[in-house]
C-alpha cells in the first residue's frame, strides 16, 4: 500500500462543508432530532414557495403537510412550549442584565 500526498477530490469536501454551516451528524435524543426536522422542513418549504412552478408549490406544500403531521403530536407541542419558554426566560435574563441601556431590548407586552 501506498499512501500519496495529494489529497484525493471527497477529502477537500468536508472542510468546505463546514464552512458552509453547521453539519449535525447524530443528535443523542428524539426531541433535537424533531427539532432538527422541523427546522429543515420550514426552510425546505421556503425554499420551495419562492419557485414559480407549480411542482415548487406542491413541493411546498407537501413540506407544510409534514411540519404539521409534526405539530399536532402532544408530546411536540409540550416540548415547544417548554423550550419556547426557556429560550424566554434566557432573554430575559440577559435583557435585565445588559450593563449599557442601549444594549438593553425594548420590552414588549
Amino acid at each position: 500500500m501506498t499512501q500519496s500526498a495529494v489529497p484525493e477530490a471527497g477529502a477537500t469536501a468536508a472542510p468546505a462543508a463546514a464552512a458552509e454551516g453547521l453539519v449535525f451528524e447524530q443528535p443523542l435524543n428524539e426531541r433535537m432530532r424533531t427539532f432538527l426536522r422541523l427546522d429543515f422542513l420550514y426552510n425546505q418549504a421556503l425554499h420551495h414557495n419562492e419557485m414559480g412552478s407549480p411542482w415548487g408549490s406542491r413541493a411546498a406544500m407537501s413540506s407544510l403537510i409534514d411540519i404539521l403531521a409534526i405539530t399536532t403530536r402532544g408530546d411536540v407541542r409540550s416540548d415547544v412550549l417548554k423550550e419556547l419558554e426557556r429560550q424566554g426566560s434566557a432573554l430575559m435574563v440577559l435583557r435585565s442584565t445588559a450593563s449599557d441601556p442601549r444594549e438593553r431590548t425594548p420590552s414588549h407586552p
